[in-house]
């Protein structure tokens, strides 16, 4: 109840705090708001309308979630990894194309190229998880041979899927020859050269390859003499080869072809020399 006359006496009514701006009043003097807090007249105020409203709250997110995707690789194992070309066993000179055949379910990722166990290529292979490789056939590395000693040597590959899974091919042996062939010449006679009756006394020089095999003499593409000594098998000497030929036979006074021919040791190689002269007399 309100007390009207504020200096009348109302027997029980205390004293008290207005809740919002704490002013000091009898307790007939405030009167209980909505939110429950007793206040002074001039700190009432009703209830906002709005707060009758039932509405929906506002979706503030998305009802479901997706976890990120990422790639599964699952490897099943190589069916066959090789190396088709060159063949083992085979003798090889210069550059080399190397050619490999691999298969698998899974998608491939690298091949390695091996010689003697040193690591020399890695061939990585082009995939998209839409279109990966499962197999791969053909050229992945040339391989120069110049760079190898002339011996024998070993070949392989290794294959490896996405998944990290790896693979070694069989290994093969090729034998490389690079030695480069020598030269000769014919020191004696010499272009142009005018012989008579008696025999062919050949003086040559061979410098450089691998070492002699055999030399041999033609005259008009006749063997006329094969040489025969301790210095077979070096690299840089001259001697001479006697020819055994019947000077009459070509006496007619016009040129004829004198030629020399070397093979070098490994029987791959041979160079030649050859003069032009006339015998008459």
């Amino acid at each position: 109840m309100s007390r009207k006359n504020q200096n009348s006496l109302i027997l029980g009514d205390w004293n008290a705090i207005c809740d919002v701006c704490g002013w000091k009043m009898k307790a007939s003097d405030l009167r209980r708001r909505w939110d429950n807090l007793m206040v002074c007249d001039k700190c009432y105020e009703p209830r906002h309308p709005q707060d009758f409203i039932r509405a929906i709250p506002d979706m503030q997110r998305v009802p479901f979630v997706r976890p990120e995707a990422s790639d599964t690789f699952v490897s099943t194992g190589f069916a066959t990894a090789s190396i088709t070309s060159p063949l083992t066993g085979a003798t090889v000179t210069g550059s080399v194309d190397i050619d490999v055949s691999v298969s698998t379910l899974a998608a491939l990722r690298t091949i390695k190229f091996y010689v003697d166990s040193i690591l020399t290529s890695t061939y990585t292979v082009s995939y998209s998880p839409s279109a990966s490789l499962t197999s791969f056939f053909g050229y992945i590395y040339t391989l120069d041979t110049t760079l190898l000693s002339d011996t024998s040597h070993t070949l392989y590959i290794i294959a490896t899927d996405n998944a990290g899974s790896t693979t070694q091919s069989s290994s093969i042996n090729i034998t490389t020859s690079n030695v480069v062939a020598g030269t000769v010449t014919i020191d004696y006679p010499s272009e142009g050269f005018l012989l008579g009756p008696g025999t062919l006394n050949l003086d040559f020089t061979v410098a450089g390859g691998p070492g002699v095999n055999y030399v041999r003499a033609y005259f008009n593409g006749d063997l006329i003499g094969t040489y025969d000594n301790t210095l077979l098998g070096t690299t840089d000497f001259s001697d001479t080869l006697l020819g055994d030929v019947n000077m009459s036979i070509y006496n007619d006074c016009t040129n004829h072809t004198l030629e020399l021919i070397v093979e070098d040791i490994n029987a791959d190689v041979s160079v030649t020399a050859s003069i032009q002269g006339k015998v008459c007399f």
